[in-house]
């Protein structure tokens, strides 16, 4: 088990490390936009928010989408090699989550799922998906369909169709993640539970065995073959298919949160009372040294508000309301990387 002391930016380095921004480091990546520094990638500036904070982001080929809620309540995009932000809708009310599917961008407001094709000029052609619960609902997307909670009832609304589509019942105050075939489910218990995408089974079931283990889970990521989830100071591994007993990857000082995964890494933070003051990763194999990751304000105690991910990097903002881009360096903390 590892115990990862409060850090500030720990770049493992050795040697000279090469220090060309589209060749960065012993993996040669390109820092896309980033600097080099010591064989490490520096973020990008994608957007300042206009106004404050930055809530949730999405992601798609071209552009990034994130909630402003300080001034005004509107989702602004910018494309995601940087640029000046662009107000894509506004609202009345507090906008709680954008997610980007196809063609279309939804969000969440009081009371309402909305929809706007991204070619929009704002807002004539902002249409209703469906009625909402009274709080702004929490989405996310598997790249084909949009889902929100509402009420305790997990819902998606399936490409090319009119009406949203039950697809379980997780309950309140739960987190989610989905791959191909599950939607799987922080917030119940010390483990994770899961539900078939397609609605066909809507009581949430185990989604791995977890003898022994307490607590509460409160986030989790999905990679092709591993469930990775937060309970207390540690985050936790498993085999979807059951093969594998939870493994401690990383136990931290005050509270684990896991923002995502791919095949190579996991992104995690560790949480003081209200805010994320450190965002790291490790490898999902658990070799290496976890390390932490450069906040996009370069303010070391910065809350990292939203958070998304494509292939290639990762999205994120702080409350200062910058957003940016860091290229993903998956052998970062390899003792032959840097």
């Amino acid at each position: 088990m590892r115990r990862l002391a409060v850090l500030g930016i720990l770049l493992v380095t050795c040697g000279d490390p090469p220090t060309d921004a589209e060749s960065c480091g012993a993996s040669a990546v390109d820092c896309l936009g980033g600097a080099c520094v010591d064989g490490a990638c520096g973020v990008a500036r994608v957007a300042q928010n206009p106004g404050g904070t930055a809530g949730e982001i999405a992601v798609d080929d071209s552009h990034v989408y994130w909630v402003s809620n300080h001034a005004t309540h509107e989702v602004y995009r910018a494309p995601k090699g940087g640029g000046s932000p662009e107000s894509f809708t506004e609202s009345t009310d507090t906008i709680g989550s954008v997610v980007a599917v196809g063609d279309d961008i939804y969000w969440s407001t009081v009371g309402l799922i909305m929809r706007a094709p991204k070619a929009c000029e704002k807002p004539d052609c902002a249409s209703l998906v469906a009625t909402g619960p009274e709080d702004p609902a929490d989405m996310f997307s598997d790249g084909q369909a949009p889902y929100w909670l509402d009420g305790g009832t997990l819902l998606r609304l399936p490409a090319g169709a009119s009406t949203p589509q039950t697809v379980g019942s997780p309950g309140h105050d739960t987190r989610f993640a989905v791959d191909d075939e599950y939607v799987y489910i922080a917030g119940s218990g010390a483990g994770i539970s899961r539900i078939p995408k397609d609605g066909s089974a809507p009581t949430p079931e185990p989604a791995v065995p977890t003898p022994g283990l307490s607590g509460e889970s409160h986030s989790v990521a999905v990679d092709a073959t591993n469930l990775y989830w937060a309970v207390g100071e540690e985050v936790l591994r498993a085999r979807k298919d059951g093969s594998e007993a939870p493994v401690t990857l990383v136990t931290v000082e005050l509270s684990a949160r896991v923002f995502g995964a791919d095949d190579e890494v996991v992104y995690f933070g560790d949480n003081a009372p209200g805010v994320v003051t450190q965002f790291q990763q490790i490898r999902s194999d658990g070799t290496g040294s976890p390390v932490g990751l450069p906040t996009a304000s370069g303010i070391e105690s910065a809350a990292v508000g939203g958070f998304t991910m494509d292939a290639t990097a990762l999205y994120y903002s702080d409350a200062t309301g910058l957003i940016v881009r860091l290229a993903k360096q998956p052998n970062l903390g390899q003792p032959d990387e840097g």
